[in-house]
This record gives structure tokens, C-alpha cells and sequence, in this order.
């Protein structure tokens, strides 16, 4: 009896010290090499309506609403959703060179966040070498989480499918229209 009880309780004591050790900051990273020029890829990513045709997050919440403001694209762009799936959240663009773009992510709920997107342009000859990155910082319950769920896994396979669709959208000249790629989305403008 005595035994059938302390297993568990050393167990889970164990799990929430190896949480309590794991480091608070994160960074999931995922890249894929684009047969486009880097001119073209930027074009993609700091365009936020663009960005969403092939942003994986996006594409996986039929619900989900998207509401811009700001210029149409670069620095102070921004975009809000909300949606059963994807939740609600914001995202701005803070930082865009000719190699990169900077977004600041914020997940309003279910689990509220503040983490960074940055999209690294690596030229490759007449091709664009894109590494996709999510950083920020996990309190003990989201490092938690994060280890039961996987969520390197999680968001790193997204990140790789929205990587493909990309590739897709830039690769393909016969692509009828991009919008073959947007998600269903109400999408409003806001003055």
C-alpha cells in the first residue's frame, strides 16, 4: 500500500523538478530553402494579407476572423484574430530589413503570451534559404506544457507546412491565384 502510493507522488516530484530546472526562454526554429529570390520572399512576410494566405495558424481555424491596420505592409502592421481554434492574439510587425522581419506576437487567450516571430532571409544564389523562428519565455506552467505537449513538435510541424505552402505559392508559376491559398476569413480593413 505504502509503495503504491509513494511511486506516484516520487514521480510526479521528479517531473516537476525537471520542469522546475528546464530553462524559462524557448525558441522553436524550423528553415526550407526557396526556389524564389529573397526580394520576393520578404514580399510574403511583410505583407501580413500575404502572409496569412500561406500562415499554417491561420489556415487551420475555419472560424477564425482576421482584422488589419496599419500600413498595408513593413513596420506598424498589424493584424488581429480571433477564432474557436486559433484563439484570440495580435500580431505587429516591428522590424523588417532586406533579411528579415521581425513580428511581436500577442496571444491574448486561451493562454496568454507575449513571444516574438522572426523570419530570417538567407540568399542562396537566386534562391532564399528561410528560417521561421518563435522565441519567448515560458513560466513553470507553460514549461510544463510544453513538455507534455510537445509543443516544439507542435509548432514546428506548422511551421513547416506553412514553409511548404510558400514554397508552393512562390514555386508554382501555374498557382491560378494565391487566394487558392487563404483561409475562409472575414478580413477588414481598419482606417
Amino acid at each position: 500500500m505504502v509503495i503504491s502510493v509513494v511511486i506516484p507522488v516520487l514521480l510526479l516530484l521528479g517531473l516537476l523538478g525537471y520542469v522546475a530546472v528546464r530553462p524559462g526562454a524557448f525558441r522553436i526554429e524550423r528553415s526550407a530553402h526557396i526556389a524564389a529570390s529573397p526580394d520576393a520572399v520578404l514580399a510574403q512576410i511583410q505583407d501580413l494579407r500575404r502572409f496569412n494566405r500561406w500562415n499554417p495558424f491561420a489556415g487551420a481555424d475555419p472560424t477564425i476572423r482576421l482584422r488589419y491596420s496599419g500600413p498595408d505592409d513593413g513596420v506598424g502592421a498589424w493584424c488581429e484574430w480571433n477564432g474557436r481554434k486559433s484563439g484570440q492574439g495580435r500580431m505587429r510587425i516591428v522590424n523588417v530589413t532586406a533579411t528579415e522581419v521581425v513580428m511581436a506576437l500577442d496571444f491574448i487567450g486561451p493562454l496568454p503570451a507575449q513571444n516574438v516571430a522572426t523570419f530570417t532571409l538567407i540568399p542562396d544564389g537566386s534562391a532564399t534559404r528561410l528560417c521561421w523562428a518563435m522565441s519567448g519565455y515560458n513560466s513553470f506552467g507553460r514549461r510544463l506544457l510544453a513538455i507534455l505537449c510537445q509543443m516544439d513538435r507542435i509548432v514546428g510541424s506548422a511551421f513547416e507546412r506553412g514553409l511548404g505552402r510558400l514554397r508552393e505559392l512562390l514555386e508554382t508559376p501555374e498557382t491560378p491565384d494565391a487566394a487558392s491559398l487563404t483561409p475562409t476569413a472575414l478580413q477588414e480593413r481598419v482606417a
